[in-house]
């Protein structure tokens, strides 16, 4: 069995006596994105690739057993308009809240919707303001996935799973992540993809 971009990582970053936090530094990249890495919740960029690798004395295609993996051809993912719309002060409000414009993307999702980034706790992810796309009909998550979560009273935050589902976590560029049970808090849908635009 192949091992996965994560398993190569943390391999190679043991084998240099690296912490996360030494890596990350040397990446200019923060903790918790190393951390994400490792565990596969997201793959990193080029860019990034290129500094790990650098950092690690190794090419990246080191982190591809078999090579890098091939290039997904660009008709795999139907093309949708999905609709751009501010964040919300209650869940509820989705519903009526207005379209701002439409994203045309590529995404694999069953009903998305985009919404800006403004949760400092989750700018790890990518920066303020850029795009979230969140499938609202679905809610089958894993440890590592990010959703929309409606807290009591409405409230929806985005927040990363672990714990098996039962603990929900922060994600801030800078500081610990914060983690905290689940609790009485629903889960809305699940980002499938975050959109940063210049």
């Amino acid at each position: 069995m192949a091992r996965k971009f994560g398993d190569i990582l943390r391999a190679a970053r043991l084998e240099h006596a690296l912490s996360q936090a030494q890596l990350a530094g040397l990446c200019d990249v923060s903790q918790p994105t190393i951390a994400s890495w490792e565990r596969g919740a997201h793959a990193p960029r080029r860019a990034a690739v290129i500094k790990l690798a650098s950092a690690l004395g190794l090419t990246p295609s080191s982190f591809f057993e078999d090579g890098p993996p091939p290039a997904r051809p660009l008709n795999t993912l139907p093309l949708m308009q999905v609709p751009v719309l501010d964040w919300p002060e209650r869940f509820a409000a989705l519903a009526t809240s207005p379209i701002r414009r439409y994203l045309p993307i590529g995404v694999d999702a069953a009903r998305p919707i985009a919404l800006p980034l403004a949760d400092i706790q989750m700018n790890a992810l990518a920066p303020l303001g850029s795009l979230t796309v969140i499938d609202i009909g679905s809610a089958t998550l894993k440890d590592g996935d990010v959703a929309l979560i409606a807290q009591t009273g409405g409230v929806p935050i985005l927040r990363r799973i672990s714990g098996g589902g039962s603990v929900v976590e922060t994600a801030p560029l800078r500081g610990p992540s914060i983690s905290s049970p689940i609790g009485a808090h629903t889960i809305r849908g699940r980002a499938v993809m975050m959109v940063s635009e210049l």
